[in-house]
């Protein structure tokens, strides 16, 4: 499973990795990480402050949600931020 998850960072341009391609087809079936990219140090960034992370699963589970995509956290750490640092 973490190494889907890994593909699945990688493929959304979070990490940078050396990908091991089937022997069949061009099929991507695991990734050796080797670094985070921008995108990926500044989502890290976004959700390190304990009370944004905490208001963003906070709004998950208000929605009902039983898990979110990196892209629906990345919108709520944004909102957190500029609710609770307006102007920063």
């Amino acid at each position: 499973m973490i190494k889907y998850h890994l593909v699945l960072l990688h493929d959304a341009g979070y990490l940078r990795c050396e990908p091991v391609r089937s022997s069949t087809s061009d099929r991507v079936i695991y990734v050796r990480p080797f670094d985070l990219t921008w995108q990926g140090h500044e989502f890290l960034d976004k959700i390190r402050n304990p009370r944004i992370w905490d208001e963003v699963i906070a709004s998950i589970k208000e929605q009902g949600f039983a898990s979110a995509s990196v892209e629906l956290l990345k919108m709520l750490a944004d909102a957190a931020i500029r609710k609770h640092f307006p102007g920063g």
